[in-house]
């Protein structure tokens, strides 16, 4: 993560705080929504409204195991204990899997931090979870964090949460 410590270090000061600004080898690069869409290919768009009313039967039954399995919060570290058990089905264990691929690479926080509800229940539907904006999301987990390791750049070491990997790619492109 040195090349996203190096970069930062290069930022110009910007009064759109949704964006980051970085002087590279003297032109202004913008690292945005716009950009993090176009490396990822994920939906960033503003988030949809899911709707419950609409979910087949199938869906409310994975739904309802999940929630027997994990219950309404759970952690990455319980998430892995759910997967190694041999008594679940092959849906609820693609709905877990899901699950830990969002709250480890995509979209990762705090190893401590409770998987938000909805994601559990959107976990459960495999159209709405492919349709959601998980786009916008790890978009405004990442920002978040570099402009917080931004502000401790000084040598203390700084956690970086979300997808710093998109951010990395956008300056290897140009």
């Amino acid at each position: 993560m040195s090349l996203v410590y190096q970069l930062l270090r290069r930022q110009i000061y910007s009064h759109r705080k949704e964006e980051i600004w970085i002087n590279y080898s003297g032109m202004p690069i913008c690292f945005g929504m716009k950009e993090f869409a176009i490396i990822t290919g994920l939906n960033c768009h503003n988030e949809d409204v899911y709707d419950v009313e609409n979910m087949s039967t199938k869906t409310k039954m994975r739904r309802k195991e999940i929630l027997e399995v994990v219950g309404r919060s759970c952690k990455r570290n319980e998430l892995i204990e759910h997967l190694q058990t041999k008594n679940l089905s092959k849906d609820v264990k693609k709905s877990l899997c899901l699950l830990y691929f969002l709250h480890s690479f995509l979209c990762p926080k705090d190893v401590n931090t409770n998987i938000p509800k909805k994601w559990i229940f959107l976990s459960a539907d495999r159209k709405a979870f492919s349709a959601y904006p998980w786009g916008r999301i790890s978009y405004d987990i990442t920002i978040k964090h570099l402009l917080k390791a931004v502000k401790t750049i000084d040598g203390k070491t700084t956690n970086l949460y979300g997808f710093p990997w998109a951010f990395m790619v956008n300056f290897i492109l140009v």
